[in-house]
């Protein structure tokens, strides 16, 4: 098996998909959730950008078991059998000349009163794209607790230090090594 080194020339296209998402981009997560996401619009274009065109695909349609609700408004619903509740989907694309092929499961996080399977479809598909994208590092950076936990942006820019927008580089000295084995 031959080894290469990650770096930016030999992976401009990965390189690319693991620069920080501009600040400007970033959402703050809906009241009663902790943490910040990236528009599914964003990913979208982050994706187009940087691979071209990509297949996205509908792999398997999750259904289980809605627990009953009652509104504010005093509806009440009964439990539903049988309902979306999830999905897996299915990425694929050529990064740096390879064919990857990425499946995440999405979720629908809304009751199943408010929209229908084909919305709840919708949902999942829009948040299995996003964690596809961020197997490739895309808002990858989201995902890091701490700035010294980010390291894979640097590592493929050799270590450089560049303090440009879309590319904040922290955590790996210069003479640290990752090699990627193909």
């Amino acid at each position: 098996m031959e080894r290469r080194m990650l770096n930016r020339e030999s992976n401009p296209q990965l390189y690319e998909l693991t620069k920080h998402i501009p600040a400007r981009l970033i959402e703050s997560a809906p009241q009663g959730k902790s943490g910040s996401y990236v528009p599914h619009y964003v990913i979208v274009q982050a994706l187009l950008a940087t691979v071209g065109p990509y297949d996205w695909e509908l792999v398997e349609a999750l259904r289980g078991r809605v627990e009953g609700t009652t509104t504010k408004k005093g509806d009440v619903y009964p439990p539903l059998e049988g309902t979306v509740v999830g999905a897996v989907y299915r990425l694929r694309c050529v990064v740096d000349g390879r064919t990857v092929t990425i499946e995440e499961p999405g979720s629908c996080e809304s009751g199943p009163w408010e929209t229908n399977d084909g919305e709840r479809l919708k949902k999942a598909s829009s948040d299995a794209l996003k964690r596809c994208a961020m197997r490739l590092g895309v808002a990858l950076h989201l995902w890091c607790h701490r700035d010294d936990q980010w390291f894979v942006n640097r590592v493929l820019a050799g270590g450089e230090d560049e303090k440009q927008e879309g590319s904040v580089l922290v955590g790996v000295e210069a003479d640290d090594e990752l090699r990627l084995l193909d």
